[in-house]
């Protein structure tokens, strides 16, 4: 019966047992009964230079374990049902040997000694003088058919790698901080730095560390992968080579590394950041109010825009700034692969326009971003994975327009050489509505200079007008004299403003003057021609002169300032006691007092019932009531002395003749009271 006869026969007598290692067992036990066997073996060696390869001098290992494995029916290398067929361990020169049955399956396992590593696999094209282990030390499957096969030899190197970090550079500076962490799954590939031949690939891991083992004694280095919207931060910045990024820019390669027996390279590092857009929109702002709106559209002409950075100082213009990247555009811009730092952009405008107002409204995405003064933004900080950043610019062809304000010395409307200019007056712009002053619209407003002049810059093409705020102590001269208009006033004298004139884009409108008159009080007429130029109420002296009113408050003909009582009608002017109070308003009208003194308010003067102090003339004394003067008398109604002789007290006796009457204090006494009388019948009847 042959071998395979027996063979076919014992496996299916155990298979149904279950017994798949007694089954082998048996096989083997056949196998050898047989005759069939191969010896294996040969050599573990020091790997001095490391290469792979057995070189002249260099001596095996002694003591080094080896074990043959058969292959379990999962046909994995390793795999859980793998049965130890023998072990072994090197000998003093480094050799070993099994005997093993043909026809099955194995591989060979090598363990290596504490500080020990395998050499690369399969160098070389001598497979009798090259190392046949992976780097956990396996051959691969083998079926031996007879005879001898000593060619699974096994190299052994001291540890050799090349190892690093690829850390996310949140700052972009280039050197490892407390907060930058690994990045994770970034490819790697290990190149001779010979041929540029591939020699390995990675990825980092989960903490962004990467290694290169059992490598081969001599020049290579390591190229990265960068993963999409990330970019490579600046190489070895600052002292410490453990921190720093060692990848070129310009290759994403590191400088060729020197690896010697036994060398480990670490710090091989990559610091890498998100990358930032710096993008934005120039527009054309129709209403020039620094808004981007509907119907704000593209320039008609490219403006320039640039990246700077700005620099250690970190200000605008500071001497340090640095060109980043440039562009043209006539609407959108975008400068990509921005790293980490500190930025401003910066707009050049075409030809014939200028920036609108800056940061203007509340919404910061429709504004515009640019110092109208220096076409440059504020600085901005980026960091890595930071949101793009968008900056716009809003632009205008506006217009000007300017003039002067001076004084008209000789009063012709014209401004002629010598006549100065006026400072500070105000001067507001207004656009001119379509249906008179109440829809127009303020637009600027500032004051004239040293000169007397003014201008107003970023003037929207529209039709505007000009007014003038007309300091005291002027009024406005004759508006547009003489054929040149551009020496002429153009104010209104009446509303001291001008009229109404187009503004083309990027068009000057100069000579929007105003010419002014003095006029001291401020009436509107200048003082040339104001014969009371101080006096805002008068043009001319008058009756009464300059400062006083030409007024006759009581309509008697006489004015107030001639008038001896102003508020009360009295033509003929009588003051008989010449006191310059007209008898009319007289509180005591035949004794001069022109204070018109009346301590009790009884419109009495004080001077005309100096009883009033001293006698008891108003109860008890006769005169009051009982005398026949006040009304027994017949001098009161029945004398013809009432109304044909006034002067005569009784009787009809004249003035003279009454010398003898009485004491003359008597005489004056009753002379005094009969003229007040006679004064306050006159006022009693008006």
């Amino acid at each position: 019966m042959s071998s395979n006869v027996i063979r076919r026969r014992l496996v299916s007598d155990w298979a149904g047992l279950g017994g798949v290692l007694v089954c082998v067992a048996v096989l083997l036990v056949v196998g050898a009964a047989v005759g069939q066997t191969t010896t294996i073996g040969d050599f573990v060696w020091d790997d001095a230079d490391g290469d792979g390869i057995q070189d002249g001098g260099e001596l095996g290992v002694e003591g080094v374990a080896v074990a043959v494995y058969t292959l379990g029916l999962d046909g994995q290398v390793g795999g859980g049902d793998d049965v130890l067929f023998a072990s072994d361990t090197s000998n003093v020169n480094g050799n070993y040997s099994f005997v093993v049955t043909d026809d099955i399956a194995y591989y060979i396992q090598f363990s290596a000694p504490a500080g020990r590593d395998f050499s690369p696999r399969n160098q070389g094209a001598d497979d009798a003088a090259d190392s046949d282990v992976d780097e956990d030390g396996r051959t691969g499957v083998f079926t031996p058919t007879g005879g001898t096969d000593n060619d699974f030899d096994c190299g052994l190197i001291v540890p050799t790698s090349i190892s690093g970090l690829v850390f996310c550079d949140m700052d972009g500076d280039g050197i490892r901080g407390g907060s930058d962490a690994g990045l994770d799954g970034v490819a790697m590939d290990l190149r001779d730095a010979g041929d540029d031949s591939l020699i390995a690939s990675t990825s980092s891991g989960a903490d962004g560390s990467y290694s290169f083992t059992r490598l081969v004694p001599g020049d290579y280095y390591v190229e990265i992968t960068l993963p999409a919207g990330y970019a490579l931060s600046p190489k070895d910045q600052g002292s410490d080579d453990t921190v720093d990024s060692d990848f070129d820019t310009a290759t994403n390669q590191t400088a060729t590394i020197t690896v010697a027996q036994g060398d480990e390279v670490t710090d091989v590092d990559a610091g890498l950041y998100e990358e930032v857009t710096v993008e934005g929109r120039v527009f054309k702002d129709v209403d020039g109010d620094g808004v981007r709106e509907t119907g704000d559209g593209d320039l008609a002409a490219n403006a320039t825009v640039k990246l700077y950075d700005a620099g250690d100082d970190g200000a605008v213009g500071g001497g340090d700034d640095t060109e980043v990247d440039s562009t043209t555009t006539m609407s959108t811009y975008s400068f990509t692969g921005v790293a980490p730092g500190t930025y401003y952009v910066e707009f050049t405008p075409p030809a014939g326009y200028s920036f609108v107002r800056d940061n203007q409204g509340g919404d910061d995405s429709v504004d515009s971003d640019a110092d109208p003064d220096t076409g440059a933004t504020a600085v901005f900080t980026v960091a890595s994975g930071a949101s793009d950043v968008t900056l716009d610019a809003g632009m205008n062809a506006f217009g000007t327009v300017s003039g002067a304000v001076w004084e008209d010395a000789n009063e012709d409307g014209i401004q002629d050489g010598g006549e100065d200019g006026v400072e500070n007056v105000g001067v507001s712009l207004y656009k001119a509505g379509g249906g008179g002053t109440a829809d127009d619209v303020f637009a600027q407003a500032t004051t004239t200079d040293s000169n007397g002049e003014y201008t107003f810059t970023q003037v929207v093409a529209d039709d505007y007008y000009v007014s003038f705020a007309v300091p005291l102590g002027y009024t406005l001269t004759a508006q547009d004299e003489g054929a040149d208009d551009t020496v002429d006033s153009d104010a209104d004298p009446n509303t001291a403003i001008t009229a109404a004139f187009a503004v083309a884009e990027s068009a000057t409108v100069g000579d929007v003057d105003a010419g002014l008159l003095a006029d001291t009080d401020g009436d509107g007429v200048p003082d040339s021609d104001d014969g009371c130029p101080n006096d805002a109420n008068k043009v001319e002296p008058g009756v009464c002169g300059c400062g006083v009113l030409d007024s006759d408050s009581d309509g008697d003909g006489v004015y107030d300032c001639n008038d001896n009582c102003p508020d009360d009608e009295n033509a003929d002017q009588q003051d008989l006691d010449n006191d310059g109070v007209g008898d009319e308003c007289d509180n005591c009208p035949l004794t001069a007092n022109a204070d018109q003194a009346d301590a009790d308010g009884d419109g009495i003067g004080d001077l005309c019932e100096p009883e009033q102090v001293d006698e008891p003339n108003d109860a008890d004394e006769p005169n009051d009531a009982e005398e026949p003067n006040d009304a027994e008398e017949p001098n009161d109604a029945e004398e013809p002395n009432d109304a044909e002789e006034p002067n005569t007290p009784d009787g009809g006796e004249s003035t003279a003749a009454c010398g003898a009457c009485g004491p003359i204090g008597l005489f004056s006494y009753t002379l005094t009271v009969v003229g007040y009388g006679a004064v306050l019948a006159r006022r009693r009847r008006r």
